[in-house]
């Protein structure tokens, strides 16, 4: 769910070959993902965007961490 508190949950048809958080400064966020779960508990409070690549497509999605 959006806003997210502690872990966010993702499905996709394919698996990605890469997951950025990026932070309103344009910063990476250190990520910590193991399934389909990204760890989001020692994420700071804000809005964040979920940068995911694939072979040959990027998506992004806004993200608040509440």
């Amino acid at each position: 769910p959006n806003p997210v508190e502690t872990y966010l949950n993702l499905e996709f048809n394919e698996q990605p070959e890469h997951l950025s958080i990026i932070d309103s400064y344009g910063r990476k966020t250190k990520l910590t993902a193991t399934n389909n779960l990204i760890d989001f508990r020692h994420v700071p409070q804000g809005s964040y965007i979920l940068l995911v690549e694939f072979k040959n497509t990027k998506n992004y999605f806004r993200i608040i961490k509440k």
